[in-house]
């Protein structure tokens, strides 16, 4: 039997945290998919010039993986595959608009900005995964 585990906090004050369930030994490898795409996102905004993060091959390779996954996923890990799907087809058009402004000191600002909102989501959704929590809708 496992018992909840007590996380201390700032100033003296405590929160329990309740066990997980363990993971079922089919959910694993669809664990795996997400785990992948998110490692591909990731890869592909660190290879991409930031103008054409959201073009990148490894982007897109992780976007097709992404729809496809989706459908057969549990509503946990079918969350995680609509976070990255969203968050790619958001940063498209600010990387667009971005580059297409460059000429100007605001298309580059805007670029930095897509490209660090890009890598937080889905360092968060990284996190989020391994802590076997649900992506928000």
């Amino acid at each position: 039997m496992t018992r909840a585990r007590i996380l201390p906090l700032r100033r003296g004050l405590a929160a329990v945290a309740e066990p997980r369930e363990p993971l079922d030994a089919q959910v694993e490898p669809e664990r795996a998919a997400v785990l992948v795409a998110y490692l591909l996102h990731l890869a592909g905004s660190a290879g991409a010039l930031a103008g054409l993060l959201a073009l990148s091959l490894p982007n897109v390779v992780a976007l097709v993986m992404n729809y496809v996954k989706r459908s057969g996923a549990g509503s946990l890990l079918e969350s995680h595959h609509a976070w990255m799907i969203r968050t790619f087809w958001w940063a498209l058009p600010w990387a667009v608009l971005g580059l297409l402004t460059t000429g100007f000191v605001v298309g580059w600002l805007i670029l930095g900005l897509a490209w660090l909102w890009y890598v937080y989501r889905h360092v968060l959704g990284l996190i989020r995964l391994a802590n076997g929590e649900p992506m928000p809708r």
